[in-house]
């Protein structure tokens, strides 16, 4: 099963309005996924591409098994810091780029963050000045890589975080406007005459 690029979803009201955007949308298999009965809608949920969240969301770093919590700041003793994983380009399909940071050893692992949805960061220098970030594949391989996919170029990375930057971290909204949205509805119910299932898709 392929996970669906669509970020956010709306289910119908029984009165025929929509709700707010279900935030945050979890994994089906979360255990918390949310779930309404089909008789107390109107018939008809929307899923769209990306609208502006409703919830405020402070970052909070990783932390490890024990309580440790991550610590990234760039390490280019043997030069530029970060450069692209090709093998991992490869296989994502998407550009993907590895960045040394100090050893975080013995401390770890500090896991990923490769949802659709809930994984959009920005990584700013003490300047304010950053990149959006599209998911983590590892906040610290190994102890000290830090492997990304960042909407910018190896080469605008390094010169964002040369050698002892430290990469601070907070969500990054990429949420568009209604109207700038595409999406997609399933109406769905019970046929008058035969009380069978029906559902149809609309791309809007």
């Amino acid at each position: 099963m392929r996970a669906s690029t669509f970020k956010d979803v709306l289910f119908s009201n029984a009165d025929g309005s929509h709700s707010a955007a279900v935030e945050p949308l979890e994994d089906f298999y979360s255990g918390n996924a949310h779930i309404v009965n089909q008789n107390q809608t109107a018939g008809y949920v929307i899923f769209t591409q990306d609208l502006v969240s409703t919830i405020e969301r402070n970052f909070e770093y990783p932390e490890d098994a024990n309580g440790n919590v991550l610590s990234l700041v760039t390490d280019g003793s043997f030069g530029d810091a970060c450069s692209e994983d090709l093998s991992l380009s490869s296989y994502y399909g998407k550009y993907t780029v590895n960045c040394y940071i100090q050893s975080t050893t013995p401390f770890g692992p500090f896991g990923s963050c490769r949802k659709v949805t809930g994984c959009d960061f920005f990584f700013s220098n003490d300047d304010g000045e950053g990149m959006h970030i599209y998911g983590v594949y590892d906040w610290a391989r190994d102890g000290y890589e830090l492997i990304i996919f960042p909407s910018g170029t190896v080469q605008e990375l390094n010169s964002l975080f040369p050698d002892g930057s430290r990469i601070n971290v907070d969500y990054y909204d990429a949420g568009k406007s209604v109207e700038d949205n595409l999406a997609m509805a399933h109406t769905f119910g019970k046929d008058g005459d035969h009380q069978t299932q029906v559902c149809h898709s609309i791309t809007i």
